[in-house]
C-alpha cells in the first residue's frame, strides 16, 4: 500500500587547479551542482484530499560555486 515517486537524479561536478606563484600555492575551484538542470520531484503532499500527491518540493536549478585557497 505504499506509493513511491520516481527517483531524483542529480549530477554534481567539482574542478580544482593548483598553481604556484612566487612560493605561494593558489588553489582555484569550481563546483557545479545539478549540472543537468533537472527538476525532479523530491517530496509530495501525502494528506488525502484535492491536493493529494501534489509536488511540494523539487530540485533546485543549476548553480555554481567559485573558490580560491591561498597557502603561504
Amino acid at each position: 500500500g505504499t506509493i513511491y515517486g520516481a527517483r531524483a537524479q542529480e549530477l554534481d561536478v567539482s574542478l580544482k587547479k593548483p598553481i604556484r606563484v612566487k612560493g605561494i600555492r593558489v588553489m582555484g575551484s569550481l563546483d557545479a551542482y545539478n549540472v543537468l538542470n533537472r527538476s525532479d520531484i523530491t517530496s509530495y503532499n501525502t494528506i488525502y484530499g484535492p491536493a493529494w500527491l501534489r509536488p511540494t518540493n523539487i530540485l533546485s536549478g543549476l548553480w555554481l560555486k567559485l573558490g580560491v585557497q591561498l597557502d603561504f
